[in-house]
């Protein structure tokens, strides 16, 4: 899934579907995400706190705000992103895994560029164990 967003916006980034193998409820789980150029795997410092959009099983799928510039008033995670293309990391902390998938692509463009869901591009549906 491909998401495109004006860089001077500050809004939530859905991920790609995820899933579990048997089905089982992912909510349970703590869930986090990371946004990395294509190529880039994430450290450990990458990984942001995430929530889970309501909805699902099977299918479930991460959250958090992303923008170029944090508005330290929120309530929730954001993270600041510049122009460019991202891969959207998901990572979901289960027991024993710690599974880490790419589940989309963000697409952040400059000042003036309107936003679009759903701009083309490949689609990621990681499987989680």
């Amino acid at each position: 899934m491909s998401v495109v967003q004006a860089a001077a916006s500050l809004q939530y980034v859905v991920s790609g579907p995820v899933s579990k193998t048997d089905g089982a409820d992912l909510t349970l789980d703590e869930v986090e995400m990371a946004f990395l150029p294509y190529g880039t795997g994430p450290s450990e410092a990458d990984w942001v706190p995430a929530s889970w959009v309501p909805g699902g099983p099977p299918y479930q799928a991460a959250t958090l705000i992303a923008g170029t510039d944090v508005v330290s008033t929120l309530p929730v995670e954001t993270v600041v992103l510049e122009e460019g293309v991202y891969a959207v990391w998901v990572r979901v902390t289960d027991n024993p895994e710690i599974p880490a998938k790419v589940a989309g692509r963000l697409i952040m463009l400059g000042i003036g560029a309107t936003t679009a869901s759903s701009a083309g591009g490949q689609v990621f549906t990681p499987v989680l164990a």
